[in-house]
């Protein structure tokens, strides 16, 4: 663990929580859960160490605690960055505790942050993930040579880790505001008023909350592709 870490920072702090639960009246303790995604900003052998190093101590904390008579423990971590480690490393805890990953973003997956991070695919000698979200923008502008602006920004895409990708036309996305992107061509390319280019997204918890709906369609490589259905959000 770490300091400024979220909730215990230490073995030690996480022992007293445990005993103040077993002490309090209506709770029960049930388990060691943490979150590894901070540790590691990459898939470096450094960042994959402190990841390691950071279960190894829930492990650590888990071992250390006395839990109620009938109680098998859940020990949980993995994100949808590092459930691999998650695995690897809570599962030497044996079968005395019920380890329970909880990655999320798998379900939509995306064409930035986790498109780097996930260990599907070469790394572990698994079938990669595919991305089942885009957005769909209209070029509502030309101000200047070499800059468009389409109709989707801030309150539409995620931004928080990285800016949209465009895909359907060569370019970058250099800026948003509210309610614009901002799409500086690449040499050669041209984009039309009334063209809608199709944008990957980063990091999909930040499109979710963005959007109560969200739009079913048939085929995201089709040139018309159409709109089959609707699913909504509950984030």
């Amino acid at each position: 663990m770490r300091r400024g870490a979220r909730c215990a920072r230490t073995v030690a702090e996480g022992e007293r929580i445990a005993a103040a639960i077993m002490a309090a009246p209506g709770l029960r303790l049930a388990g060691v859960t943490g979150y590894e995604g901070p540790f590691g900003p990459d898939r470096s052998a450094a960042s994959v160490a402190a990841v390691d190093g950071f279960l190894a101590t829930l492990v650590e904390l888990h071992r250390r605690l006395e839990y109620p008579d009938g109680v098998r423990p859940v020990l949980s971590a993995g994100g949808s960055s590092f459930p691999d480690r998650a695995a690897a490393v809570l599962g030497a805890a044996g079968a005395d505790a019920e380890v329970v990953l909880r990655s999320g973003a798998f379900q939509i997956h995306d064409d930035g942050f986790y498109s780097r991070m996930s260990p599907f695919g070469p790394l572990t000698d698994t079938a990669p993930l595919r991305s089942a979200m885009h957005a769909w923008s209209r070029v509502v502008s030309q101000p200047e040579p070499g800059l468009a602006l389409l109709d989707a920004g801030r309150r539409d895409v995620p931004f928080d880790i990285d800016l949209p990708a465009p895909q359907s036309v060569a370019g970058t996305v250099t800026a948003l505001n509210d309610q614009h992107a901002f799409l500086r061509p690449a040499d050669g390319a041209t984009v039309a008023v009334g063209e809608v280019v199709r944008l990957g997204l980063s990091h999909p918890c930040t499109a979710f909350d963005k959007w109560r709906v969200v739009a079913v369609i048939d085929d995201p490589d089709a040139a018309d592709p159409r709109v089959i259905g609707a699913v909504a959000t509950c984030f």
